[in-house]
């Protein structure tokens, strides 16, 4: 997904960027989901259930900026975490890890306690979240699921 605020030569570059670009009509929250919106997404929204396994690859571009990252569950309506992160690296990326890297392809389990708060579309999404300590700089994409 490509909005106006994100640089056409750069589309997976840090939110930092992107906010430099941000005019009067910007609306959006830029640390939320990077600023995408669940309207412009709702025909993707990945219905899961309670325990189930999620494969993710992470297409890293800019592997050179150390930091941490994690995956977790965020209420859209607060932007904030529901219960702790899924999975976490406190150095990331780890160019030690591997093959297979952990770091870059992982799996997570939808938390049985989701079944209320994300009971439908528009509420939640899992966050992927980079933070690069030797920039300063933030990375981060989101999936739109509901707990059916």
């Amino acid at each position: 997904m490509q909005t106006k605020y994100a640089s056409p030569s750069d589309l997976a570059g840090p939110i930092e960027n992107a906010v430099k670009s941000v005019d009067s009509s910007y609306n959006c929250n830029a640390y939320l989901c990077r600023g995408y919106q669940y309207e412009d997404n709702a025909d993707n929204v990945h219905a899961v259930t309670s325990g189930e396994v999620i494969t993710f690859h992470i297409d890293l571009v800019a592997g050179h900026h150390p930091g941490w990252a994690n995956v977790s569950v965020i209420d859209l309506a607060s932007n904030t975490a529901i219960g702790d992160p899924l999975v976490e690296w406190s150095n990331w990326p780890d160019s030690k890890s591997g093959p297979p890297r952990n770091d870059t392809d992982f799996t997570i389990t939808i938390p049985d306690t989701l079944s209320t708060a994300c009971d439908e579309g528009g509420k939640c999404a899992i966050q992927w979240y980079w933070w690069s300590d030797s920039n300063s700089q933030t990375y981060e994409s989101c999936l739109d699921f509901y707990v059916k």
